[in-house]
Parts: C-alpha cells; structure tokens; sequence
C-alpha cells in the first residue's frame, strides 16, 4: 500500500519518477525491492523500519511510503497516528511468503512442503482471511458538501474542457471522433462528476500536446483530460484521481 499525508488532496501516479514525489524504503524490506521495480527515478529516503518510515512521511521527509498493508494499519492503530492516509493498493508479485529451515533439514524441508501442498484450499483461504487488514475506505460512501464549498461551486464560472487527444490514439479514454465531438471513458467520467456538482461545462476545445503550457498560461482551459502526469508539470497542474487502476 501507498502511505501519504493527507494534506495531498490527489493519489499518487504511478510513475517511475512517481510525478516528482520522495518515497520512503525500508532498507533491506522486500517493499525496498518493490519500490526499485516500480519507481525508479523516484528519490529515495532509506529508512531502518516501517516505523521510521511512517515517521519519515508524517514529518514531510519523505511524501510516500510503499509498504504492506497489515503492517501500515497494525503500526498506525496501535500507536494512534495521525494526519497520514492510505492512498492506494499496489499489487506486488505473488509467491513471496515462505518457511524457512536449515539446508541439512531437506527431508523436513519435503515433508513440510507436502504437507502445505496437502492443505486444502479453503483452510488456507480461512487463514489469509483471518490475518488479513481491513483497508481503510479512502473515500467518503456520499458527497457531502459544505456551505463554503457549495458557495465556490456556484460563483465558479462554467468550465472550459480541454480535450488532449487526435482521431483514434486515446480510445477509449479521451479522444476527439471523426464528428469533431469529445468522446471516451474520461469524457464520461467528468461529466458525470460535474453534473453531481450541478456544473455544466461551457465548451470543449481540442489541444495538442505542446499547446498545454500555453492554453493554462492564458486562461483558455479550466480542466484538461488525456495529459500525461509527471513531475515537469506538477507546477502547473494538480491532477485528480485516478478513477480506474
């Protein structure tokens, strides 16, 4: 799981520069490993244990922290700590979890093996389940606006859209079909968002990669789809989501 304060509104990307974000590593931990797979541009903050490590995030040392679930949730409950949240799952590769014994133990080594082989399928199910972390619900189950809130959305003037995307290349996220009209899975998803907020978008425009800068400098877009994250536009934009892993 992915650790971050909560003053970050957004998720984490993915990224192996993971949009210009430190991530704290255990040193030695398989998540170590893990980290080096998925982030390898990202900084690094070594730490000595999964404590440090929540520790590292919670003082800004560090802005994440990729470590596993049970361990995060046992450690964060039961020393009462605050002002961090879990941001998201990241599956890492099976087969990880082992019984060790000595070398000269290789009869043992086959019985023990025959017997976890032996288990049936359910009782291990049962034990994985009974050990298992509940995950934190990261979002709230209703959209409860405040009256600050609800009075910004109402003296926000109607979005302009920007669509980064050509015939054909973003399907099925963000595109522009051949009736000249904004189409895709992202399309959808904000208007859908905006029309829980009672906002109606005033038009969409059609960008190209390299007129972004320009389109955000001069006011000309309010909300962007299809624009690829990374640390070089973190200045610029505060990127939502994601809403589909």
């Amino acid at each position: 799981m992915v650790l971050q304060p909560v003053r970050y509104a957004d998720y984490p990307a993915l990224l192996p520069d993971l949009a210009g974000r430190s991530i704290a590593v255990v040193r030695g931990y398989a998540s170590q490993e893990q980290a080096d797979r998925l982030f390898p541009l990202a900084s690094r903050v070594v730490v000595g244990s999964p404590r440090e490590g929540i520790e590292a995030v919670r003082s800004g040392r560090a802005d994440t922290l990729l470590e596993t679930l049970p361990v995060l949730a046992d450690l964060i409950a039961r020393e009462d700590i605050r002002g961090l949240s879990i941001a998201r799952r990241v599956d890492a590769p099976s087969g990880r979890l082992h019984l060790a014994l000595p070398r000269n133990q290789a009869a043992l080594a086959a019985r023990i093996s025959a017997a976890l082989v032996a288990l049936p399928p359910e009782r291990v199910a049962a034990l994985v389940q009974a050990w298992r972390a509940r995950v934190p619900s990261a979002r709230p189950e209703s959209l409860v606006l405040t009256d600050e809130e609800r009075s910004q959305l109402a003296a926000w003037p109607a979005p302009v859209v920007g669509v980064v995307g050509v015939v054909g290349r973003d399907t099925p996220f963000a595109e522009r079909n051949a009736q000249g009209v904004a189409q895709g899975l992202s399309v959808d998803m904000l208007a859908a968002v905006l029309q829980r907020l009672g906002v109606a978008p005033s038009g969409w425009v059609f960008l190209q990669a390299d007129d972004v800068h320009d389109a955000l400098a001069e006011g000309r877009v309010d909300i962007l789809l299809g624009v690829d994250e990374g640390a070089e536009r973190a200045a610029q934009l505060r990127f939502v989501g994601p809403f589909i892993e």
